[in-house]
């Protein structure tokens, strides 16, 4: 469209200095004599043409100048829009993170606590079958104390991680 255009303003601007020309011509016609000072004179009738293309090149500056201005507009929206959206990838890769991490520290939570009861399993089969001497069986007592509250220490902190994940997903922090 634009070169369409471009094409037909050149053969416009052809056609009046061709139609000028020829006024100019028929007007002065029959030239009685060719000297430098009518050819002066001659050319000098031009001005006017000249004029009325200096004022369409400047319409066609200011045209120029309008059409440039829209195009930073729109790179403008464009930049604020990529802005927006490089805000908004970012933010999902933050939450997949946090979310990957929260997996990580579930899983490894739920490992140690399945090492710890199957510790206090073992423990209390060895304390049922008797074959324990008091001294041990204190021991045992004192180590089953300590596995039961490390699984209840791990279990809150799965709780209160379980509480963090599920605010991020639905997205309400």
């Amino acid at each position: 469209m634009q070169d369409r255009l471009l094409k037909y303003s050149f053969l416009i601007v052809f056609l009046i200095f061709l139609m000028y020309l020829a006024v100019l011509i028929l007007l002065t016609w029959p030239i009685s004599e060719l000297s430098i000072g009518k050819s002066g004179v001659f050319g000098d009738s031009f001005g006017a043409l000249t004029a009325l293309f200096t004022g369409l090149a400047f319409a066609g500056t200011l045209r120029t100048i309008q059409m440039q201005n829209e195009e930073l507009r729109l790179q403008r929206q464009e930049i604020q829009q990529n802005r927006y959206e490089f805000e908004r990838t970012a933010s999902a890769q933050e939450k997949t993170v946090r979310l990957t991490a929260i997996t990580i520290l579930i899983a490894e939570y739920d490992s140690k606590h399945d090492f710890n009861k199957e510790k206090i399993m073992r423990l209390n089969q060895q304390l049922l079958s008797g074959i324990t001497t008091e001294a041990i069986r204190m021991t045992y007592s004192n180590e089953l104390n300590h596995l039961e509250q490390e699984n209840e220490s791990i279990s809150n902190k799965k709780l209160i991680l379980v509480k963090e994940l599920e605010t991020i997903v639905l997205g309400t922090q």
